[in-house]
């Protein structure tokens, strides 16, 4: 979005998106913008304030107009794209806009006027959250519109009732009843009611709402896969997960449970005079390799959570490692201490005899590829619990 101005795109006919421009500028300016319009189908028409002068148009580029007005509110810029053509959702400018103004002028063309309302759910979905949009139906009676003697339509009457009327037809289809709730219906009568028509931010934490619980419910369906991607216990287990791995975090991922790693934790030179054999296997394997487990549950943990993530994530991260942690100490809480022999002879016979070493390896192991998985999808789970508990609360 522009730092400098909140863009505004104006959808509608194009007639009718000619006739709402022209009501900011001055008779000589607004006929340069019909011979322009009436030369070519494709055009980008952009009106901003302009204090220097009462009006002027210049052109950007062969197929962009930008139009400066004295009467049009500092702040603002209203971007109309006068493609007959096009659909306002395939538009460049439908990335960017800050308010989308859907004009709504009599005499009223029903189907073109709801089928661009409906696509706002797409536009919403399309949004990667760096700023809400707020959708505003603008209710408009065009001066320059003429009406016969014989019309038994009164524009005013409608004007009112315009709101129930789309309101009713919307809610006619699960997939735009939520509509209802999240545009607003400013009537504009004057270039004096645009400001007001235009400044509104009475339903903007209802459009910020429902465009979260559009992305809340793909990702919620996303985390039903987790146990086929990280539980080997389970029936349609796929083990794709080490895929999403760097070359480098496959590499430390393996050793966690390497052949190697085991037989240095399990040399005697590193475990003479302990007091407690199995303790101090423990102890040196999480000194050592805490870090990369940290590294890989950071890695699937947030490959899970980025879509839908706005919280501190350093701070949940850490709680995250303390829960790994806490589980990692849990799994030796009912293990039998033993003192390791004198001498490498003994302490060999001790392993035979014991199978201490066989014993931790499989708690290990069991631990990095199932243990640690079920404590991350917890903590997923917990997250999914409570914005859950939010979004679907009345607003």
């Amino acid at each position: 979005m522009n730092a400098e101005f909140r863009q505004l795109l104006l959808v509608g006919r194009r007639r009718e998106k000619i006739e709402f421009i022209k009501e900011f500028l001055t008779e000589q300016v607004a006929l340069q913008l019909e011979t322009i319009c009436r030369k070519k189908n494709s055009i980008l028409v952009s009106l901003k304030y302009c204090s220097g002068c009462q009006c002027q148009l210049k052109a950007e580029s062969e197929n962009h107009i930008m139009i400066s007005s004295f009467w049009f509110p500092l702040g603002l810029i209203l971007e109309a794209d006068l493609n007959s053509e096009q659909k306002w959702l395939d538009s460049s400018l439908a990335d960017s806009c800050g308010m989308v103004l859907f004009l709504c002028s009599y005499p009223w063309n029903t189907a073109e006027f709801f089928e661009n309302l409906r696509m706002i759910p797409e536009h919403l979905y399309q949004n990667t959250f760096h700023y809400p949009v707020q959708y505003c139906v603008i209710r408009w009676i065009n001066p320059n519109q003429q009406f016969g003697s014989t019309d038994l339509v009164n524009p005013e009457k409608i004007i009112d009732k315009l709101p129930y009327v789309i309101c009713e037809e919307l809610k006619k289809s699960s997939e735009t009843a939520f509509l209802a709730s999240i545009l607003e219906y400013p009537i504009y009568r004057s270039r004096q009611d645009f400001w007001k028509a235009v400044s509104g931010y009475s339903k903007m934490f209802a459009v910020v709402a429902e465009e979260f619980r559009r992305k809340f419910e793909v990702w919620h369906q996303k985390t039903k896969e987790f146990p086929m991607d990280y539980f080997p216990e389970c029936p349609d287990y796929l083990g794709i997960y080490v895929c999403y791995f760097s070359e480098e975090l496959q590499q430390k991922f393996e050793n966690l449970t390497g052949h190697e790693t085991f037989r240095e934790l399990f040399s005697f030179s590193g475990i003479r005079e302990s007091g407690d054999i199995v303790s101090q296997y423990k102890d040196k394997y999480y000194h050592k390799y805490s870090d990369v487990i940290f590294l890989v549950a950071d890695e699937i943990y947030k490959s899970n959570i980025q879509k839908i993530c706005f919280w501190n994530l350093a701070e949940d991260v850490k709680q995250l490692h303390s829960e790994i942690e806490q589980k990692y100490y849990a799994i030796f809480q009912n293990e039998k201490s033993a003192v390791c022999p004198k001498t490498k002879r003994e302490y060999q016979n001790f392993l035979h005899d014991s199978k201490c070493d066989i014993h931790f390896t499989e708690k290990i192991v069991h631990f990095i590829n199932s243990d640690m998985m079920h404590v991350i999808y917890d903590h997923i789970l917990e997250k999914e619990k409570i914005l859950a508990s939010f979004l679907y609360q009345d607003i």
